[in-house]
């Protein structure tokens, strides 16, 4: 009688078959079979039904059955399982659980000592082809597709030591988290905001959260390629509101004149070059800005999230000089070009205006017109270090028509919460008048007949070679009795000062009548003052050749 277990035999239907084998018929030696394995469509059909081989372990001795998925019918009356082992060697091809009231471990039970299970052993035979999922070995030495198990002492779990039975399923450790290189990239941001490139425009490294660093990389552009009208647009609605459109071009044409034009952008190498907190409105980029005169200047630009990143403050540092300031020295020339004092007047702080009036200013500057013509350019021209928000001082140039070019230097501070200038270089207004205005003096006094006080200008020099009433005598500018000067009127021309020392030529009248004789003579004096001290003094005058 053939064996349907063996290959190549005709194998045997699953369910409810009427060729089933008897589970009550007496079995064979265990030791002289080969273990079964259930058949499945697309596998053969190994071993004897009388001792099944069993893919993932063997099953133990009759005293403790294992039933992989609960208890099989047995009892009288019942229809047996067909999938079920006899009750002297039931089959569990996951494992024999300690206690069949208890839960079955997740992997299998090894068999008892004499018979071990082995999940993936090696087979019998090497030279032999291995069936795909188990072929049975000789008796002696039973095959085991994937490897040889260790002794009945340590047997072997394909999947790990399983726990007490009333653990249930052991779970697997979870995996690791992936490292998150989020704050790398956000400390790369913080550093590196601003990168200088040489040549062809202004490039810079972004990471993330680099909105703001964005807009700043972009201002830093627009003034390098001197697109003022673009950088003027990225200003916030309050810089926008304290300075005009050309006031801010033309306060950046003169950074690019007095301190060279921008060269490039780099990142500042301060603790806090990026400040900036994502979902906030505000931050701060610290930069370096190179500039081909005065080289690296360092501060901050502030930024102000206006639908979309605008400049809201500029530090003085990076610009070298506060913009505010910039734009009291334009409104200062802008007025002198014009010829409008009284307005230029209005930029005067009170250290100038405490000694001048607006009359006297405005008269002052109409003399400088008449001597050293009228104001045809006013730039600046460098740019001091140091200055500060509060205090500012300019290098200017200041070109006449007739006088030409001077140079001065220009200082500023806050009064009032506005900037004035607090100081000017003589050279910047004009020549010196104040020897002129002295002269003037003199001759107002002539014409008033006050000789007393045209006396009291005279240098210590003259007053030592001519006594007061020398001086009121007819010898010098003492007038008889219905005769006076009636014209003292400087050749402003001829007005010149070097050294301490000026001169000016002056037309004088006398008119009227002397012993009824009419009296109208002309004559031409050069006067010369010299400064004693803080004031100047009229030091000598002789005939005009």
């Amino acid at each position: 009688m053939s064996n349907p277990n063996w290959p190549g035999s005709s194998p045997q239907p699953y369910g409810n078959d009427p060729q089933a084998p008897d589970p009550n018929a007496p079995q064979g030696d265990p030791s002289q079979q080969y273990p079964q394995y259930p058949q499945y469509p697309q596998y053969p059909q190994p071993g004897a039904p009388s001792t099944p081989m069993y893919p993932y372990g063997q099953p133990g001795a009759p005293s403790m059955p294992m039933y992989p998925y609960g208890q099989p019918a047995t009892e009288p009356g019942q229809t047996p399982n067909p999938y079920a082992t006899p009750p002297s060697q039931p089959m569990y091809p996951y494992g024999q659980p300690a206690d069949p009231s208890q839960p079955m471990p997740p992997y299998g039970q090894p068999g008892a000592p004499s018979m071990p299970m082995y999940p993936y052993g090696v087979p019998a035979d090497p030279s032999q082809p291995m069936p795909p999922y188990g072929q049975p070995g000789a008796p002696s030495m039973p095959m085991y597709p994937y490897g040889q198990p260790g002794g009945p002492s340590m047997p072997m779990y394909p999947y790990g030591m399983p726990g007490a039975p009333s653990q249930g399923f052991p779970t697997m450790a979870p995996a690791q988290p992936k490292k998150s290189h989020k704050k790398l990239w956000i400390s790369l941001a913080v550093v590196t905001v601003l990168l200088a490139a040489s040549g062809g425009g202004v490039a810079f490294a972004l990471q993330q959260l680099s909105a703001p660093a964005n807009a700043a990389i972009q201002f830093c552009a627009n003034l390098k390629s001197q697109n003022y009208d673009a950088a003027y647009d990225m200003l916030t609605a309050k810089m926008q509101g304290q300075y005009t459109h050309q006031q801010f071009s033309q306060g950046s044409q003169v950074l690019d004149t007095a301190e060279g034009q921008v060269t490039g952008c780099k990142p500042s190498t301060s603790g806090n070059a990026y400040q900036y907190s994502l979902g906030a409105s505000t931050a701060t980029v610290s930069a370096v800005i190179d500039r081909n005169t005065q080289g690296s200047l360092s501060g901050a630009l502030h930024l102000k999230n206006e639908n979309g990143w605008k400049i809201d403050a500029i530090d003085t540092s990076l610009l070298g000089v506060n913009l505010t300031s910039l734009q009291t020295v334009q409104g200062f020339c802008a007025a002198m070009i014009s010829k409008n004092y009284t307005s230029a007047y209005s930029y005067l702080g009170s250290a100038l205006t405490s000694q001048s009036s607006t009359a006297l200013f405005t008269s002052a500057t109409g003399l400088w017109d008449l001597v050293d013509g009228p104001v045809t350019a006013c730039n600046l021209t460098t740019i001091a270090t140091s200055n500060t928000d509060t205090a500012t001082t300019l290098g200017a140039s200041v070109t006449r028509s007739t006088r030409g070019a001077q140079s001065g230097s220009i200082s500023l501070d806050v009064e009032g919460g506005s900037w004035k200038i607090s100081s000017i270089d003589q050279s910047l207004l004009g020549t010196d008048l104040a020897p002129l205005d002295t002269i003037n003096q003199f001759c107002g006094y002539l014409k008033a007949n006050h000789l007393d006080s045209a006396y009291n200008l005279l240098s210590s020099g003259i007053k030592q070679d001519i006594s007061k009433s020398q001086f009121e005598s007819l010898d010098y500018f003492g007038m008889p009795a219905g005769v006076k000067w009636t014209t003292c009127q400087p050749r402003l021309s001829t007005y010149k000062i070097q050294s301490g020392e000026a001169s000016v030529d002056t037309d004088l009248r006398i008119a009227g009548t002397y012993q009824g004789i009419p009296i109208n003579q002309s004559l031409a004096l050069t006067f010369f003052a010299i400064q004693e001290g803080t004031s100047w003094k009229v030091d000598g005058w002789k005939a005009v050749k």
